[in-house]
């Protein structure tokens, strides 16, 4: 995701000199209410974890993590809230679009914070409502 977000800012950069007309955004959506967490509903069945592969599920620290994501998402904002921020943001050009911004700001400037200050990544509890 980070690749991504540089990779853009150099095409914003490149495109506002060469070819202003066309523009360049990045979407940080934050929590959106959407069914990823079941995205392995989807996973053929060759990219399926062999049993004991990956997380242990009936593990009660994995449920709770569980849970807790499930519950972030459900309280997530809607897709249909998103899109309108998108194009919204779109027809104004704006660079970086924070769908959810006043729970990805803070997480931001944790993390700013923290490269500023050369200290190692702060730990953070996923933004609930």
């Amino acid at each position: 995701k980070h690749g991504v977000v540089i990779l853009s800012e150099t095409l914003y950069r490149e495109l506002e000199v060469k070819k202003p007309n066309i523009g360049v955004s990045v979407l940080c959506p934050g929590l959106i209410k959407t069914n990823i967490i079941r995205a392995s509903r989807n996973r053929p069945k060759e990219l399926m974890n062999k049993p004991g592969e990956g997380m242990d599920i009936s593990d009660p620290q994995v449920q709770a993590t569980l849970q807790t994501i499930r519950q972030a998402l459900e309280d997530g904002m809607p897709p249909e809230q998103v899109t309108n921020i998108v194009f919204e943001a779109i027809k104004n050009r704006k660079f970086y679009i924070l769908a959810n911004a006043e729970q990805s700001k803070s997480l931001i400037k944790a993390r700013m914070e923290d490269i500023l200050l050369e200290r190692n990544p702060t730990i953070m509890d996923l933004p609930l409502k």
